[in-house]
């Protein structure tokens, strides 16, 4: 299996809450892990404002830092072209996302079509899976409440 990973789905590997299981599977079992270039400064904010808000200690902060960077040369990044913005700034038309969400949704298409193989979307935002429902992926979770 192929996955495509948003943000909001790859900082669940790193640390433990809601979903974080299915996602830890999903990257053991993935043939690869792919997401936007992107993700990287996403996921760093991310892991930062926990720390700034006392949800993680400075030291849990540098192991989780030391991971992330490690593994992210193991994925699939997406560059974000002229033709990722130009698919995005379609995508934006079409459904209620932000920038960013867009730019993860349409580096998927992409790199589905240059594949030519059914990709699976990873993604814990309602509007990006509702958006990649109607795009046709398989989206993990199956069901998403909000």
């Amino acid at each position: 299996m192929i996955a495509y990973f948003d943000t909001s789905a790859l900082v669940k590997f790193y640390i433990f809450e809601e979903g974080s299981d299915i996602v830890k599977s999903i990257i053991e079992e993935s043939e690869s892990v792919v997401t936007s270039k992107i993700a990287y400064i996403e996921s760093l904010s991310v892991f930062s404002r926990l720390k700034r808000e006392g949800i993680i200690t400075e030291k849990e902060f540098r192991k989780l830092l030391k991971s992330f960077i490690t593994d992210w040369d193991s994925y699939v990044t997406v560059e974000v072209t002229d033709r990722i913005l130009k698919i995005s700034g379609h995508l934006v038309e079409l459904y209620p996302l932000r920038g960013f969400d867009a730019l993860h949704l349409s580096s998927a298409l992409f790199v589905q079509r240059e594949i030519g193989e059914d990709m699976t979307f990873v993604c814990y935002d309602m509007r990006l899976w509702r958006a990649a429902v109607e795009e046709s992926f398989k989206v993990i979770p199956e069901r998403l409440n909000g």
